[in-house]
């Protein structure tokens, strides 16, 4: 038997009665955590193992416990390596997320429950000799912004807390924000006249495929109804605007029309209609009509 295995085994035994799980909570876990959770409903989660690939070298052990009426996860990490392992906080985190990940997927909830990891150490020098928080692990220069940020909430980008405004000012970036965040509008041809400086900029830096697929973002996202209005706004911009706009809506609406066609062909071959009465209907050619049997 290998030394890892006598380590694995002998930890697994210890642990998995839940006698010695108790006392060894109430011995190691800070007073705080349990003032909080009822150790009498202390259980083995035998099918959670975070990560498989790492069972040569640590075992861990998953116990959920009650903490008021929420369920909590006690995570214990025994290490058997003889060397203390240097990105010890960043495994921590990435299976207490993972934890949290599994917890909220089975009980399909919102809410994630504590994760509360221990490391169990045995390593050759001590006391432990590497670090144990996450901002640790960043370059020494930039320690106190990675800790800042881990704790603030999520920069979201809300486009409608913009104004639009604030979009001109960067031509490419700017645009696309500006037509995901108008993709619903009903008055989308209005506001694009608002945008014209950046729509020249953007043809004049000869980014003329860019333009391209904002515009066709634009046209798909607004609807048929609004093609006509958005064209008659385009077109009151200088000549290489209007004129690569009607071009490419004059491109979306063949596509449209094709796609239609391809529509109507699936559905009619749905309801059982011949493969050549389908061609003959949509004006699509037999070699198209079998790729759409093909394919569905």
């Amino acid at each position: 038997m290998s030394k890892m295995d006598l380590h694995d085994r002998t930890f697994t035994y210890c642990m998995t009665d839940l006698r010695a799980a108790r006392q060894f909570f109430v011995q190691y876990l800070p007073k705080d955590i349990l003032n909080l959770i009822d150790l009498t409903t202390l259980t083995l989660q035998k099918d959670i193992h975070v990560d498989v690939k790492l069972r040569k070298s640590v075992t861990d052990m998953v116990y959920s416990v009650r903490m008021g009426e929420s369920l909590a996860y006690l995570y214990l990490l025994i290490d058997h390596k003889s060397e203390a392992e240097r990105l010890m906080p960043l495994q921590i985190m990435r299976y207490a997320l993972a934890i949290m990940h599994d917890h909220a997927r089975q009980y399909k909830t919102e809410e994630l429950p504590l994760v509360y990891p221990l490391v169990f150490y045995h390593g050759k020098i001590s006391p432990y000799p590497y670090a144990r928080k996450l901002d640790e692990l960043f370059v020494k220069e930039y320690q106190v912004i990675g800790r800042q940020y881990l704790l603030e909430p999520i920069n979201v980008i809300d486009l409608g807390q913009i104004e639009d405004e604030d979009f001109r000012e960067y031509t490419f970036s700017g645009l696309m924000s500006f037509v995901m965040k108008h993709r619903r509008s009903q008055d989308i041809a209005l506001r694009l006249k608002t945008m014209q400086d950046a729509l020249e900029e953007l043809l004049a830096l000869g980014e003329k495929d860019l333009f391209g697929v904002l515009l066709g973002y634009i046209f798909h996202t607004a609807g048929t109804q609004q093609y006509d209005k958005i064209l008659e706004v385009l077109q009151t911009m200088n000549d290489k605007v209007g004129g690569v706009s009607m071009t490419i809506a004059q491109m979306l609406r063949k596509e449209g029309r094709q796609e239609s066609k391809l529509l109507i062909a699936q559905r009619m071959l749905e309801e059982g209609i011949d493969a050549a009465l389908v061609a003959r209907v949509t004006g699509l050619s037999i070699e198209e009509i079998k790729n759409i049997q093909t394919n569905h």
